[in-house]
């Protein structure tokens, strides 16, 4: 390609948005156009139509109220390609392998969008199951539904909690799914207390599963892995050993990503 053809308009174009999209990894969660400006130095009208091309093809989603942007949850399609290779996919994958093997059970996991309002499935640990449900890779779903969901949702700070349910959107992918708030607030302080979450049919009529979060250094979830098969098959005391085994290999995933339990008063309970 000749250096004339790298400076066309068109060429420039691109770039500029490129440029604004990069920025967001140096910007806040939600970022105004004046931040957009003082980070990447544009012009105000080239920034605001960057922001509008980025909005306009999903990359990019705009605060109703505030007017403004945020990473749209898309962007973890594109990231599931990378995490296929490296990263915390790899290191779940090879991580629950061995367990989904030794239970006889798929394993799924799921990663929150960037403003954590619903999950989308990166990876699926074939364990010899011979079932089909919803939560395959790919799939999005809304936090507050099935046990990877939840089991990020439960380890939100009380702050991000709190916000998810004030503008909750109240959706149901069963006739099970959980939308009472104040039984997610009681579910919570179940899953922390428990160490893991419990989905009842909430996704699939007929399948039920549990689920653990996957923390990082800080604290934070970053990820959730979920043991799901037949409703029929999970007993009181068969959710009981799946969330246990489920519990201490998670907990060791979150161990290699830095996360000590003993730095975290909110997790010594």
């Amino acid at each position: 390609m000749s250096e004339h053809q790298l400076s066309t308009p068109a060429i420039k174009s691109a770039q500029t948005v490129l440029l604004v999209l990069k920025a967001f990894g140096n910007l806040p969660e939600e970022a105004s156009l004046a931040e957009v400006v003082e980070v990447t130095r544009l012009p105000k009208m080239k920034a605001f139509r960057a922001l509008t091309t980025l909005a306009s093809t999903d990359f990019l989603a705009q605060n109703e109220i505030s007017r403004k942007y945020r990473l749209h949850h898309s962007l973890l399609d594109l990231s599931s390609k990378i995490l296929n290779q490296q990263g915390l996919r790899e290191l779940v994958h090879d991580r629950l392998q061995q367990l989904a093997n030794d239970i006889g059970e798929d394993i799924t996991f799921a990663v929150p969008s960037a403003d954590f309002k619903e999950i989308v499935f990166i990876d699926r640990l074939r364990g010899g199951a011979r079932i089909s449900f919803f939560c395959d890779v790919g799939k999005h779903i809304p936090l507050h539904v099935g046990s990877a969901g939840k089991a990020i949702m439960a380890h939100l700070p009380d702050e991000k909690f709190e916000s998810y349910l004030s503008n909750f959107q109240p959706v149901k992918i069963s006739p099970f799914t959980i939308i009472d708030k104040e039984t997610l607030r009681r579910q919570r302080r179940e899953i922390l207390q428990r160490g893991y979450s419990v989905s009842e049919q909430e996704v699939d009529e007929g399948v039920s599963a549990v689920g653990v979060c996957v923390l990082d250094a800080a604290g934070n979830p970053i990820g959730a892995a979920a043991i799901a098969s037949l409703t029929v098959k999970m007993t009181t005391l068969r959710m009981e050993q799946l969330g246990s085994r489920l519990k201490e290999a998670v907990s060791k995933i979150s161990a290699e990503m830095g996360f000590r339990k003993e730095n975290h008063v909110s997790f010594q309970r």
